[in-house]
């Protein structure tokens, strides 16, 4: 196909269980054109989605599909629980949601379904899959959503799907959405990975939250949000993870196959989001975060057998200020600076071996 142009308005969709697989010189989404898909994957050279401009795969959207993935799915039950997929899903009661799956580096995965409840309600459906391959640029003013289905009289939330963007140029303000699926267990965030040949000039929004539960107890986990762009001639790398107001009981767990060790320039930690790597394997592990951004209300939880070098650009400096709780199990280190400010507001904003540490400058 030369040059697809869907005018203001226009919708084009596939029928159920059907993916749309498009290869074009260039594609234009106008202002309220919508594109509706079991999953999407544009293999075009230019990209643009213009302001109210969508591009959909989310499981409200798409009632009608029945393709869900047979990883993560939330348990069914009188107290059902939320679909896996970044992260675990929400608890339905003692019950546990579905586990993690996927890469957050490639993501290529579909959500999985939530828990039904035995006398009320199925369980929301897993949202679809986003890949778009750009080989010049790529420009979203429009949306994006790969979304987790909601829940219906009782069910829990299904999980949201995947977003991956490979382009050489990537512009606008639009937003990319992998939410998971409200209920009476949350669907745990989908995954979004983008991988920009040149510096990365999206100014947009990138949403990656669990679905709402019934009590903060059973809200879904949230999604793994990476950018890898390319500045002054070497990558450079993001990790985002929203929280969504969820306890810290529900972490997000780096647990890539074959990687132990772990290095972003960029880690944002918001909204109660916590981070471990795995653990209980004897393996040693290390993450490495050269500068970390949040609202003071993130936490990084290390191990036995892992190693933490946190804000790396100020260990080399006498001072680092990190706006994250840090705690440190026994048989865990972590290298920071001589002095270190740790600008949080948990529970514990320092705890090493179980207990909290008390000789260097806690800051509010």
């Amino acid at each position: 196909m030369g040059q697809l142009d869907l005018k203001s308005k226009a919708l084009l969709e596939t029928a159920s269980d059907t993916a749309l697989v498009c290869s074009s010189g260039r594609v234009d989404v106008r202002y309220l054109a919508r594109i509706k898909a079991e999953n999407i994957t544009l293999s075009v050279g230019k990209l643009n989605v213009e302001a109210g401009g969508l591009l959909t795969v989310a499981a409200s959207d798409r009632p009608e599909d029945t393709l869900d993935s047979i990883r993560g799915q939330g348990k069914s039950g009188n107290t059902p629980s939320g679909g896996g997929h970044a992260c675990k899903g929400g608890y339905g009661g003692t019950v546990a949601g579905g586990d993690y799956y996927g890469s957050l580096y490639d993501s290529q995965e579909r959500g999985s379904r939530g828990g039904s409840r035995v006398i009320g309600g199925p369980g929301g459906n897993g949202g679809g899959l986003i890949h778009l391959n750009i080989g010049v640029s790529l420009f979203i003013d429009g949306t994006l959503t790969v979304n987790g289905g909601d829940g219906r009289d009782g069910g829990a939330g299904g999980s949201a799907g995947s977003i991956r963007v490979s382009a050489a140029a990537f512009e606008g303000h639009g937003s990319l959405h992998a939410v998971g699926g409200a209920g009476s267990a949350g669907g745990s965030a989908g995954r979004i990975s983008v991988h920009i040949g040149n510096w990365n000039h999206f100014h947009g929004r990138h949403v990656a939250t669990g679905g709402k539960g019934e009590t903060i107890n059973s809200h879904g986990g949230p999604g793994s949000v990476y950018l890898r762009d390319i500045r002054y001639m070497r990558a450079h790398t993001q990790l985002l993870l929203d929280g969504g107001g969820a306890t810290w009981d529900l972490y997000y767990t780096l647990d890539e196959p074959s990687m132990v060790n772990y290095t972003f320039d960029e880690l944002h930690l918001t909204n109660s989001a916590s981070l471990q790597m795995k653990s209980g394997d004897d393996v040693s592990r290390s993450l490495t975060a050269v500068k970390i951004y949040g609202d003071k209300t993130g936490r990084i939880h290390l191990h036995s057998n892992h190693i933490g070098f946190l804000e790396k650009a100020a260990t080399l400096q006498t001072t680092m200020k990190t706006p994250a709780n840090i705690w440190i199990d026994e048989g865990a280190k972590a290298y920071m600076a001589t002095l270190v400010y740790i600008l949080a507001r948990g529970e514990i904003a320092l705890k090493v071996c179980s207990h909290p540490l008390r000789l260097l400058i806690i800051a509010y």
